[in-house]
C-alpha cells in the first residue's frame, strides 16, 4: 500500500513486490463488519493511487503467512508500476468562446499536454505544452518538429513558439489528413529537434488516446469535416 501512493512508481531488475490477504492480529465479535469496512477503504485507497482495483483481487490469491507476486506485465498492466508516467486524462474544455480536446499527463520529466481545437472556416490547430527540463535556449533554437502518430513521425511547422513560466508551448495548423490519422491513432507525441535525423529530442511521445470514447471520437469528427 506504502509503494503505490507514490506519484511514480519503478521497479528495478532486482526488486520483488509481492501481496497477500489483509488480517486482524486479534480476533472478536465484529470481524466480519470490520472486514467489510478494511475492503472498503482499501479499495477506495488503490482507486486514488490510479491503480486497477484487480490489485485488490490479486492480494486474496495468499494468506497472511504467503506471499503472491504478480509479473511485471501484470504490473505494468495495471498500474502498480508506471515507470514515471501517470495515466492521461482527456477531456473536453472551453475558454474564451473555444472548445477543445486536451490530454493531460503527469511525467517525471514534467507536464504533457496535447490540445486540439477547431473553429468554423478555419484549419484544425494542435498546441502543445511540456517542460524542457531547463532547455529553453535549445528547444527555442530546435529546428526540426514532428507530429507523431503511433510511433511514426512527420514533419510539422510551428505556427507559434514561446516560453510561457519555463513550459514549451507551440502551435501548428494540422492538416485533414493529420486530424483523420489522429483518429486512426492509439498514441500522440511532439518531438522537437535540431534535425529530422537526430537521435534525440525534446517533447514526448508514447501519450496514449482513446479515440473509440465517444468524446473524443465525436469531437476529432468534427475537426476533420
Amino acid at each position: 500500500m506504502t509503494f503505490i501512493g507514490g506519484r511514480f512508481r519503478y521497479l528495478t531488475a532486482r526488486s520483488r513486490f509481492g501481496v497477500h490477504r489483509f488480517y486482524f492480529t486479534r480476533q472478536n465479535d465484529n470481524a466480519s463488519d470490520a472486514a467489510q469496512i478494511m475492503s472498503a477503504l482499501v479499495v477506495a485507497y488503490i482507486k486514488d493511487m490510479e491503480v486497477d482495483t484487480a490489485l485488490f483481487t490479486l492480494s486474496t490469491n495468499a494468506g497472511r503467512d504467503e506471499m503472491f507476486e504478480p509479473t511485471r506485465e501484470v504490473m505494468g498492466r495495471i498500474k502498480i508500476i508506471n515507470n514515471g508516467y501517470t495515466e492521461p486524462k482527456w477531456t473536453i474544455e472551453g475558454a474564451n468562446g473555444l472548445i477543445y480536446l486536451k490530454g493531460e499527463r503527469d511525467t517525471v520529466h514534467g507536464i504533457n499536454k496535447f490540445i486540439v481545437y477547431c473553429q468554423p472556416n478555419s484549419s484544425p490547430m494542435l498546441h502543445v505544452i511540456f517542460d524542457p527540463q531547463g532547455r529553453n535556449e535549445e528547444v527555442m533554437g530546435a529546428a526540426a518538429h514532428s507530429v507523431v502518430f503511433d510511433d511514426k513521425d512527420a514533419p510539422i511547422r510551428p505556427a507559434q513558439r514561446q516560453i510561457v513560466n519555463d513550459w514549451f508551448n507551440a502551435s501548428y495548423v494540422l492538416s485533414r489528413g493529420q486530424v483523420a490519422q489522429l483518429m486512426r491513432s492509439s498514441s500522440v507525441g511532439l518531438i522537437v529537434r535540431h534535425s529530422y535525423e537526430s537521435p534525440t529530442f525534446l517533447g514526448f511521445n508514447h501519450f496514449p488516446i482513446n479515440t473509440q470514447e465517444q468524446r473524443t471520437k465525436s469531437y476529432l469528427s468534427a475537426c476533420s469535416r
